[in-house]
């Protein structure tokens, strides 16, 4: 084994280690708007900036629930700032998971991917393309923080991911951020909005299996 393959196993190993210690110190903790806001305060100043640090942790080590994290960036900060800094972090984290995933191939992303998500969905991902990617962000029904490590062993182009990265967490962004900002300040027309939302999501998560059997069977083969 020579010097380079050394240094690449010695840079797996540490980050493994430390995606570990990162799971095990924050997953409960930033869950809790509380601690999350209290930690914010703490930063004065770098508030968004640590925020978009922890959205780009919560992408690239995924301890921290998805959801939660953007929700809470509408209540903490408001609409328009929320969906910004959950769009950056969110797009960081994406990218970097990515690249990690091309560097590192299946020994990292063995570590982070439970084998359930690897064994359902890693086949259909190595034929996904833009608009496939851009779908599985769209939708609430796909774990995409993980997905996107599948998406580094495939075979697609980081151009083709970058794009529907960028254009794939807009939506997100902006609706986790939507919510969070209406139930810090409730408004009649906010409330409506997020019972609509909230029946949608139902509807999604009742026939997330036909929507998966759907992306699998036309999206996937059609579009690469």
């Amino acid at each position: 084994m020579n010097l380079e393959k050394l240094k690449s196993w010695a840079e797996l190993i540490v980050f493994i280690a430390i995606i570990i210690l990162i799971t095990f110190y924050s997953s409960k903790f930033f869950a809790d708007i509380d601690n999350l806001k209290a930690f914010l305060d703490g930063t004065g100043i770098f508030a968004p900036v640590a925020f978009i640090l922890i959205q780009i942790l919560q992408v690239v080590v995924a301890p921290i629930s998805h959801y939660a994290m953007m929700a809470a960036s509408g209540a903490i900060f408001g609409l328009w700032t929320g969906t910004l800094l959950n769009y950056i972090g969110s797009s960081i984290g994406s990218i970097i998971a990515f690249l990690l995933a091309r560097k590192y191939g299946r020994p990292l992303v063995n570590r982070i991917v439970s084998k359930k998500i690897m064994d359902k969905y890693e086949s259909a991902i190595q034929k996904v393309g833009f608009f496939g990617l851009f779908l599985i962000y769209f939708l609430p029904v796909f774990p995409d923080d993980e997905i996107i490590y599948l998406v580094g062993l495939s075979k697609m182009s980081f151009k083709d991911f970058l794009a529907a990265t960028l254009f794939g967490r807009l939506g997100g962004a902006f609706g986790m951020a939507f919510v969070g900002a209406t139930l810090a300040a409730p408004t009649k027309v906010g409330i409506i909005i997020i019972l609509l939302l909230c029946i949608f999501g139902a509807l999604i998560f009742s026939f997330r299996e036909r929507l998966e059997m759907y992306f699998e069977r036309f999206i996937v083969k059609r579009i690469k």
